[in-house]
């Protein structure tokens, strides 16, 4: 019943990718590379370009460098030997990434043929159940990697050949490719092993007669490719139905992507740069040194203004405090140091540039060459002038204001109207600070 939850559970995990999008149905075209157990890289491989379900290409070769052209813009698949990867389950109450990675080497020790340090683990979480894991030594998938980077081809994705095997409703599915039969017992399970003639492998019947009869698979398909394989002593010997179907190589395997891309961690290959984006790599460089040599720069001069500034008002308030000693409350030493010297000016019986007589005997000479009459009233207020004139033209109040300017004042027209007799106008002359 376990084995029929878990077969039901994976089924419900492969149709929620395949409707969803995440690691389903191939939406592009993809370079499939099938590799043995003993290659190095001399020996055939069978490949396939393929867009989902159609065959675009196929065909086999001993040299990977009539595949190189045919990777140029698709993924590029490798399906790796069954027998070199550990397919298994493995119960860990969590399912925090870091400690999964940290347990699964010690909770499946017993079941490696090398030092779990030598072994790259790969897992799948499943709701409620056990995790799908998989176990490849590094030095074969380094040795695998080596020999395609030799060639100049990047694989996308690397899956033990077995899981990508169709698997239809409760039933197995097993081909055989050569003396290697291959049998997919759920979506993250499966396993290989040798043929013998037409005997029944030893370890499929051991892996059926470990089964309870209601875990047992009710049929098993036979994808039969290229030889013919006398299996009815099979279905005899086990009780299980074996259907034979005729097909051949790749319409036995899905266009699902399996979970279990071994290609991850330390193996995760590099992202490739857009060729067409490489050329711009000089321009973007330059321009990042450049924008961090600014950002350098600007942050070195705020620095420097920033010390000057607070240098410079320590210096005002050490001034301010030893010109006037009695002043307790310092907030802008400029401002008060200014008010405070006015206020000096005044006591002693002189005057500033912003007093009346100042302004007035600084702009007493302009005045008296206007005509008479021109200046029609004089306000002090606020430190400033204000001056009523009657002049006969706009040009006339230019000049003033001209001349007053050049006698060191600050000098601003207020208002200028016209009238029958000439205009009015109003200036108002301020001290320069």
């Amino acid at each position: 019943m376990k084995n029929q939850l878990h077969n039901l559970a994976d089924r419900i995990k492969a149709f929620t990718a395949k409707t969803a999008g995440g690691g389903g149905l191939s939406k592009s075209p993809t370079l499939n590379i099938i590799i043995s157990r003993t290659w190095t890289g001399d020996q055939e491989v069978d490949w396939c370009l393929r867009n989902g379900a159609e065959i675009i290409k196929k065909g086999k070769t001993r040299n990977l460098s009539d595949l190189v052209d045919l990777q140029k813009g698709v993924k590029t698949i490798v399906w790796s030997p069954t027998a070199a990867t550990l397919i298994t389950e493995a119960e860990i109450p969590t399912r925090n990434r870091s400690k999964i990675n940290k347990a699964l080497p010690f909770v499946l020790e017993e079941q490696l043929l090398h030092n779990p340090e030598q072994g790259h683990f790969i897992y799948h979480v499943r709701p409620g159940l056990p995790l799908a894991v998989t176990v490849t030594s590094k030095l074969k998938l380094t040795q695998w990697l080596d020999v395609f980077h030799e060639y100049g081809i990047n694989p996308s994705a690397m899956y033990p050949l077995v899981t990508g095997l169709t698997l239809d409703n409760n039933y197995w599915s097993m081909t055989f490719l050569g003396d290697v039969l291959l049998v997919k017992t759920g979506n993250f399970a499966g396993f290989s092993c040798q043929l013998d003639g037409s005997k029944i492998p030893l370890q499929l019947a051991n892996a059926l007669n470990s089964l309870d009869d209601n875990a047992k698979p009710e049929k098993i398909i036979f994808n039969v490719i290229d030889d013919d394989l006398n299996v009815k002593e099979w279905s005899d010997e086990t009780g299980i139905e074996i259907i034979k179907t005729k097909s051949d190589l790749w319409s036995t395997f899905q266009t699902l992507t399996p979970a279990l891309n071994l290609l991850q961690g330390e193996f995760k290959p590099k992202r490739e740069i857009n060729p067409a984006l490489s050329r711009f790599i000089p321009a973007a460089a330059i321009a990042l040194i450049w924008i961090t040599f600014s950002l350098i720069v600007n942050i070195w001069e705020w620095q420097t203004l920033n010390t000057n500034f607070k240098n410079a008002n320590i210096q005002m308030r050490q001034l301010f405090k030893s010109s006037f000693p009695g002043a307790r409350t310092i907030v802008d030493p400029a401002l008060q140091m200014q008010r405070k010297l006015e206020g000096l000016s005044g006591s002693s019986g002189g005057y500033v540039k912003s007093d009346f007589i100042a302004l007035l005997s600084l702009s007493a000479p302009a005045l008296a060459a206007l005509e008479n009459g021109a200046v029609e009233s004089l306000r002090y207020n606020e430190k400033s002038l204000n001056i009523s004139l009657g002049l006969p033209d706009f040009k006339t109040l230019e000049e003033l204001k001209e001349r007053l300017a050049t006698m060191g004042m600050q000098v601003e027209v207020v208002a200028a109207n016209s009238r029958a007799d000439g205009i009015e106008g109003r200036l108002k002359i301020t001290g320069k600070q």
